[in-house]
């Protein structure tokens, strides 16, 4: 059920890069494609920092690098945070 929900996204890398000011930047083209079916979470997670302003919930069997900006429609969205154990892997993204 989940394999059937997930789709491709555009991924680009954000941090490497500085513009003339100092300030971290995103890559203009992707870096790659990661296979990923993400979900709109309607109650904000208030445990912990880390959780703070993530609004959106995916789950891939592809490596994920909190590094990682993904194309959501016209939406970027920053992986903050990921959970490696188990069969796919848990990341929690925000809006950039």
């Amino acid at each position: 059920m989940i394999a059937s929900r997930m789709r491709v996204y555009n991924c680009f890398a954000f941090g490497e890069t500085e513009d003339e000011y100092g300030e971290r930047v995103s890559t203009t083209d992707p870096i790659g494609q990661i296979k990923m079916s993400i979900t709109f979470i309607s109650h904000a997670i208030s445990d912990a920092a880390v959780y703070a302003d993530c609004e959106y919930l995916g789950l891939t069997h592809a490596d994920v690098k909190d590094t990682y900006l993904i194309q959501y429609g016209e939406d970027r969205l920053k992986v903050k945070y990921v959970v490696p154990q188990g069969r796919y892997k848990q990341v929690f993204l925000a809006k950039v």
